[in-house]
C-alpha cells in the first residue's frame, strides 16, 4: 500500500490525476490509463463515488511502474502519515461570496490590531516564499489547524466581515492582488489564525488548458473570490 508523502497530494481530472509537490510548487500529469492503479494502491486516494462503486477493474501489466516512478519522485511513500490530512472531496463546495462590511464599527485599536497582524503575515508569506519554503508554510497552516480543532467554531458573520473587510482594505495598499492568489491566500489563511477564525485553504487545478487556482473559505463562504472560479476547478489539496 502507498500514501501520499507529507508534501504532496493529488486529484483526478477528466484527463487521468494531477500530482503537486510542495517542495518544489509543481505539478505532474498522470494519464487517465494509469488511474486503476492509484485507486487500488493509494490509501487516501480521492476518487470519485462512481469510481468507489464500480466492479474493481484488473490491475494492469505496467501499473507498478507509475507507483514506482511517484515513489522515486518522493511523490508517494510506503510509511503511513502521522497525522491524517483533510481530505479535499469533503471540503463544502463554495455557495457564497462574503460581502464588504460597508458599516465598519470596529474601534480604533481592533482596527490597529487587525492592521499589525496583517502586516506580519504578509511578512511571513513574503519571506518564505522568496525562499521557496512553500512546504514550511503548509505545515505551520496544517499546524494552526489542528491545535483549532479542539475549540473550532462557526465565527460571527458580522465579526467575520468586518476582519475579512480589513483585510481587503489594507492588502491593496501593500500588494497587488491580481494573479497573486497563491500568496494572497496564504496570507489570508495565517491573518484569520491570528484572530481564532478557523478558515479552510484550497487548492484547485482544471485542464484544458492546465491552470491552478487558491482560495480561501469558511464553510461553504468564499472569502477571496467569485464562487465561480471555485466551481470551475478541482479541488488537489485543502488545509
Amino acid at each position: 500500500m502507498y500514501y501520499f508523502s507529507n508534501h504532496a497530494s493529488g486529484c483526478e481530472t477528466a484527463e487521468g490525476a494531477i500530482f503537486l509537490d510542495f517542495r518544489s510548487g509543481k505539478y505532474l500529469g498522470v494519464p487517465a490509463d494509469k488511474l486503476v492503479a492509484l485507486r487500488r494502491c493509494i490509501r487516501g486516494w480521492p476518487a470519485p463515488a462512481d469510481a468507489l462503486t464500480a466492479v474493481p477493474e484488473p490491475l494492469p501489466d505496467d501499473s507498478m511502474s507509475i507507483l514506482t516512478e511517484l515513489l522515486q519522485k518522493e511523490l508517494l511513500t510506503q510509511s503511513p502519515p502521522e497525522q491524517s490530512p483533510v481530505q479535499p472531496q469533503d471540503v463544502p463546495t463554495p455557495t457564497e461570496a462574503l460581502p464588504d462590511d460597508r458599516h465598519d464599527t470596529a474601534s480604533e485599536a481592533f482596527r490597529l490590531w487587525l492592521t499589525v497582524t496583517l502586516l506580519l503575515s504578509i511578512a511571513y508569506v513574503w519571506v518564505n516564499l522568496k525562499l521557496n519554503r512553500l512546504e514550511t508554510v503548509i505545515q505551520h497552516i496544517q499546524s494552526l489547524k489542528r491545535r483549532a480543532e479542539f475549540h473550532e467554531q462557526l465565527p460571527e458573520a458580522a465579526r467575520l466581515r468586518t476582519i475579512v473587510s480589513h483585510f481587503r482594505r489594507v492588502s491593496l495598499w501593500i500588494y497587488s492582488r491580481r494573479n497573486q492568489c497563491l500568496f494572497d491566500s496564504l496570507v489570508l489563511t495565517r491573518f484569520l489564525y491570528w484572530h481564532n477564525i478557523v478558515p479552510t485553504l484550497v487548492f484547485g487545478v482544471s485542464t484544458k488548458p492546465f491552470a491552478a487556482h487558491a482560495w480561501v473559505q469558511v464553510s461553504d463562504v468564499m472569502l477571496t473570490d467569485a464562487v465561480e472560479l471555485a466551481l470551475q476547478t478541482t479541488p488537489i489539496f485543502a488545509a
